[in-house]
């Protein structure tokens, strides 16, 4: 993929670039910027923002820039701030973005960093950082580290193509040299990521088995042995309790069906008794109305009998 600066401006310090196809030349005398121009340059493309000049820090504002990716060009302007989640400004004929610069917050969020690699077309991998040890922790390789071959320091012209002092820009450099001549295996490097992770796994094992031994040591618990016999043992007397457990469920049942049926009778004699109740008061009614006829039939009769007869004239 191709990458292309067709031109830069420091913003707040008034200063233009425009470059031209080819081969550009920047001359100057010693402390003209020279060098702080191309890591301005550099920070454009995800480069980090530190240990700048105080006058550079002072002055420059943004950074911006006309940038070709592949068949596509792009206006980008940065926040020119150390802080690594400002937002960069990227505006092209078919997309505009405002992305954190180098990380967001959130670890799926895209960054600028990550969208310029996008672009280019390069792959997303991570190498450890101590090579000889499989399950060392793992580092990203960015654009910034593509661009180690292509920004050489004074300091480091001498050493920078074939080695470097520090050992982790060495392993950088190495994994972006597999990546560019072809050199880069994808297979294998899952299968090495996948032991990394194994290994890193069965360390955390590991190391908590210890401290649980550590932790159980001179406790009534540091025999393993006798604790899996007491867990046999207090499971069996787990299962006699459930067996337990089930007749006792068993006779309840039969025990409230018993309730039920005596509930039952009891409500039923209660009702006979009532009904019982009904008809004797019925009965006795009945009676006592017989007993009041009789008396009103003997009490009209004796009415009759004790009135006086008439005379009849002779």
């Amino acid at each position: 993929m191709r990458l292309r600066i067709d031109s830069f401006e420091l913003i707040g310090a008034e200063r233009r670039l425009k470059f031209e196809p080819g081969l550009n030349i920047i001359v100057g005398t010693i402390a003209t910027g020279k060098t702080t121009l191309l890591r301005c340059v550099r920070a454009l493309l995800a480069g980090g923002i530190s240990n700048f000049p105080r006058e550079t820090q002072q002055t420059v504002q943004n950074l911006a820039g006309r940038v070709t990716l592949g068949d596509d060009g792009y206006d980008i302007i940065r926040p020119f701030v150390s802080t690594i989640n400002a937002k960069v400004e990227i505006a092209g004929d078919r997309e505009a973005q405002r992305l954190p610069a180098l990380r967001g917050t959130g670890p799926e969020d895209l960054t600028y960093r990550d969208w310029l690699q996008e672009k280019l077309g390069l792959p997303k991998i991570k190498v450890p950082r101590i090579p000889s040890q499989i399950d060392s922790d793992l580092s990203p390789v960015t654009v910034n580290d593509y661009l180690m071959y292509c920004y050489l320091q004074q300091e480091e012209i001498d050493e920078s193509v074939f080695g470097h002092r520090d050992r982790f820009k060495n392993t950088k450099r190495m994994a972006v040299f597999n990546i560019v001549y072809g050199r880069y295996d994808a297979e294998l490097a899952g299968l090495e990521e996948q032991l990394r992770s194994t290994s890193s796994e069965l360390r955390r094992l590991r190391n908590w088995s210890r401290t649980i031994d550590e932790f159980l040591e001179g406790t009534a618990v540091e025999n393993r042995a006798a604790i899996q016999q007491e867990i046999r043992e207090t499971e069996a007397k787990l299962e006699a309790s459930e067996t337990r457990a089930v007749r006792s469920s068993e006779v309840a049942v039969r025990s409230t069906e018993s309730s039920d049926i005596r509930e039952t009778l009891r409500q039923a004699e209660e009702s006979l008794a009532a009904t019982r109740a009904a008809v004797d008061l019925a009965s006795s009614a009945e009676q006592k109305n017989r007993l009041v006829a009789q008396l009103r039939t003997q009490s009209a009769r004796l009415e009759r009998i004790s009135k006086p007869r008439a005379e009849v004239p002779g």
